[in-house]
């Protein structure tokens, strides 16, 4: 069952190099629900466990309030895993999507692939980017004037944009109001489709609440501040 689901083992993920992307299957051992600091959502920090190892993967907002349900101790999950791992070499997972594998059928590992194309295609983007010295994300620290003049440009799977993310976003641009211009680049199977430029007039300031927001969105492929 678990070749059929292309899934490797929690053993395998410890062999794992950081940035990589791969499916999997395991039990909820156990669950913690906590709040958001800055907005109050809900996220869990699961234990999840394969025969002898485990693992603390944490379910942050969006998805914890699109399948909270599925939740709960000794549930059986299929997902989408990114490795991380911390300078010690210690692994920090994070999960890009997940489903009940106890319901596992053709549409639901099709729904697993796509996740898992774009997890690669975000960790691709990622490590392009960490190569190019010339673009670089937005500053984790407080902007300087300078870097508050960059074009924010933001890279979004067209195949699952919907209206309320449209409308997230427009809140987020208007809760972080400021002069840098912000391009919307529209991205479908790998191919640029369309694209959106908002000048400095209806431009944003680039803080570190406004990547936070945006790095929430499961719609947002990649996310730079570039001088133009």
């Amino acid at each position: 069952m678990m070749q059929r689901l292309s899934c490797v083992s929690l053993e395998q993920i410890d062999k794992l190099e950081k940035g990589a992307v791969c499916r999997a299957g395991f039990v909820i051992e156990g669950i913690t629900v906590r709040l958001t600091n800055k907005t109050g959502r809900k996220f869990a920090i699961l234990t999840i466990g394969d025969n002898d190892h485990r693992f603390e993967l944490p379910i942050w907002s969006e998805l914890y309030e699109e399948k909270g349900h599925l939740l709960i101790e000794n549930q059986l999950l299929y997902a989408v895993l990114q490795v991380g791992r911390d300078e010690d070499g210690t692994i920090r997972l994070q999960c890009r999507w997940f489903d009940d594998l106890t319901k596992a059928d053709e549409m639901m590992i099709k729904e697993c692939d796509a996740a898992y194309d774009k997890a690669r295609m975000q960790a691709k983007m990622s490590a392009l980017r960490a190569q190019n010295p010339k673009r670089k994300e937005v500053a984790e620290k407080k902007p300087s004037k300078e870097e508050k003049l960059r074009t924010l440009i933001l890279r979004v799977d067209a195949d699952k944009m919907h209206l309320s993310q449209v409308l997230q976003l427009k809140k987020m641009f208007r809760d972080s109001s400021g002069k840098s211009p912000v391009e919307i680049e529209f991205i479908s199977q790998k191919n640029l489709v369309g694209k959106i430029s908002i000048d400095a007039s209806w431009g944003v300031e680039l803080t570190e609440s406004l990547k936070s927001g945006l790095e929430s969105l499961p719609v947002i492929i990649d996310i730079l501040a570039e001088s133009r």
